[in-house]
């Protein structure tokens, strides 16, 4: 039985990732394994039992600094979500980091509210965890941005994934938290449609996304 998950990304007046195009790659990858249950943009004003339906939810949104200030219960509802056992996996766009309470739980903090283009290629080395989401997945390359991110050490989490900057240089890039009783994942790649391409990339997505609706 195929678990339920909820995708929300911005299609009408994105900054810089549109989930247009990048949706059809999403349920390529996911949809042998999970049922879309919504697909929607608008929602900031979701209640605690809305998301209770879901057993993870997917974001790939890049304007939270729109909505979390107007609309309070946006952040509440989705720590309310996961510490009772939901999963979240948030992908590329990190601004819900900017909330002090969702950065703890993402374990990180966005340090800029705009996101920086510094397009640039970028390699993705596994960071050598034996953790389930790493099952299969190798090194991979990509044309992509970085986050500004301040890593926040009251939560604890498992590395997945680095970017090997400098020779003796890595950077978290993925990471895996336990959180109450639910799981959260960030992946950084996904600036665009051509990273959902990536052989590798598409293993590390599945493996998440199976991860947090507790099926890994």
């Amino acid at each position: 039985m195929k678990k339920k998950l909820f995708l929300s990304g911005d299609y009408t007046f994105p900054l810089f990732h549109p989930l247009k195009n990048v949706d059809t790659e999403i349920f390529d990858i996911l949809g042998n394994d999970f049922e879309f249950a919504l697909n929607t943009e608008h929602f900031e004003s979701l209640e605690d039992y809305e998301y209770e339906k879901f057993d993870t939810v997917l974001l790939y949104n890049d304007h939270w600094i729109d909505k979390s200030p107007t609309v309070h219960q946006q952040v509440q509802s989705l720590i309310h979500y996961v510490v009772n056992g939901g999963g979240l996996l948030v992908v590329h766009n990190f601004e819900p980091g900017v909330d002090y309470e969702m950065a703890q739980m993402l374990g990180g903090a966005l340090k800029k509210t705009l996101v920086p283009q510094n397009h640039r290629h970028i390699d993705y080395v596994p960071s050598g965890t034996d953790h389930p989401i790493m099952k299969g997945v190798g090194p991979f390359s990509l044309e992509d941005d970085l986050f500004d991110i301040h890593h926040d050490r009251l939560t604890e989490k498992t590395v997945l994934l680095n970017a090997k900057i400098e020779e003796d240089i890595e950077v978290p890039m993925a990471w895996a938290i336990e959180f109450g009783m639910g799981r959260v994942v960030y992946i950084a790649p996904g600036h665009d449609v051509s990273a959902f391409k990536d052989p590798e990339y598409r293993k590390l997505l599945r493996n998440a996304a199976l991860w947090t609706a507790g099926e890994l």
